[in-house]
């Protein structure tokens, strides 16, 4: 539950959004040019839109065409996003998009119902769902964090292989400290 306030930001997570990630899950960045469709629901409401990714050197583009439908009629778009590049440590390139607003490099773009572009968050004041979070739900974490305990520990085989801790004894590790980390922060009423 979020706490109510007149001037609180747009949530992200209510919005559509399109992410570098969801892309390149996708396949978008192995050719030099590949088209589809997203679509996606909010508030019952089906919305979908055709993109077109292009790779080609010096021609890095995402296109979007989609339509709006504002208070009179409907509106058509159909625009350009550039598309940035940076090399990877061991080969390859990572992609982002380049903000419409205000270029800057960004892996997600966003569209509010009250806005007409795709562009970063900062540029709509978007805020995250846990941003807005009251901190009495935060101490309940911890209650959480309990039930997850048991089960990591029943999946646990091996605390260590090679003289090594294993990947799952390690996030173990990992819940039980955060575990007395929120202990301790949790206020005990009587």
């Amino acid at each position: 539950m979020t706490r109510y306030s007149p001037d609180r930001k747009p949530i992200a997570e209510e919005c559509p959004r399109i992410s570098t990630s969801l892309l390149r899950k996708h396949g978008y960045f192995l050719k030099a040019a590949k088209g589809g469709s997203l679509t996606w629901v909010v508030d019952s409401i089906k919305s979908s839109i055709d993109i077109i990714v292009s790779t080609v050197k010096d021609r890095e583009f995402l296109e979007l065409i989609y339509s709006k439908a504002g208070s009179l009629q409907k509106d058509q778009f159909d625009y350009k996003i550039r598309l940035l590049s940076t090399p990877c440590n061991y080969g390859g390139v990572r992609y982002w998009f380049s903000c419409l607003l205000c270029e800057a490099r960004v892996s997600s773009l966003y569209l509010p119902p009250s806005a007409c572009y795709f562009a970063c968050r900062h540029c709509y004041n978007l805020s995250y769902e846990s941003r807005n979070t009251s901190i009495s739900k935060g101490r309940f974490r911890a209650l959480e964090i309990l039930c997850r305990l048991d089960e990591y520990e029943k999946k646990i085989k091996r605390k260590y292989y090679a003289g090594r801790e294993t990947k799952k004894y390690l996030r173990y590790l990992k819940l039980v400290r955060l575990l007395s980390w929120k202990s301790s922060q949790i206020i005990y009423l009587e």
